[in-house]
């Protein structure tokens, strides 16, 4: 086929150079270019866009992080405990991470129910466990120990749930090359 279009293009030369470029076709190309050029305002226009976007993007992530405080905050039942900021503070940002952690681990789809399970009853334990401390924290305030304990109990939860997750993503990962190795 190479051929047949080579001889073709030989045979019909002449007819190919019928029309010639015009001389000044490289002034106008040029010249068009040169007007592609934006001017200041446009320039200020676009970061002008660029910085609406990104303002409106802060405000909604802000306001967005801000209902998820206040969920968080709402659902943890320290109204029926005096605690002090330092652990209801505690208490959000741990929820949150252990709240993001179950997220995590609920669209990892290969999740064993067995292992939820148990996991869910440890977390269960660990619950009644951290409602005595508070108990306990409320008639005496001031015990550092209680404090310490409270804060580990959160630890010990996302602790739990980050070995939970890597052992379960290194097992989907090695599951996965097992199947590519199969499939070669």
């Amino acid at each position: 086929m190479k051929d047949l279009l080579e001889e073709y293009i030989k045979n019909n030369r002449e007819s190919f150079d019928l029309h010639e470029t015009p001389p000044n076709i490289w002034n106008k190309i040029s010249n068009t270019a040169d007007k592609r050029n934006f001017s200041k305002y446009t320039w200020l226009s676009i970061a002008a866009s660029i910085l609406v976007i990104i303002s409106v993007s802060i405000f909604y992530y802000t306001i967005n992080n801000q209902n998820t405080v206040n969920k968080i905050s709402a659902s943890i039942d320290s109204t029926q405990y005096d605690l002090p900021t330092e652990i209801q503070e505690a208490e959000v940002f741990y929820t949150t991470l252990i709240n993001k952690k179950m997220i995590e681990l609920g669209s990892i789809e290969n999740s064993d129910s067995e292992l939820m399970s148990d996991v869910n009853s440890d977390f269960s334990q660990l619950d009644s466990i951290y409602k005595d401390l508070k108990k306990e924290l409320n008639s005496n305030v001031a015990n550092e120990e209680l404090l310490e304990a409270m804060i580990q109990n959160y630890r010990t939860k996302l602790s739990i749930l980050e070995e939970l997750l890597t052992t379960i993503q290194s097992k989907n990962i090695a599951q996965n090359e097992n199947n590519k190795q199969v499939e070669l």
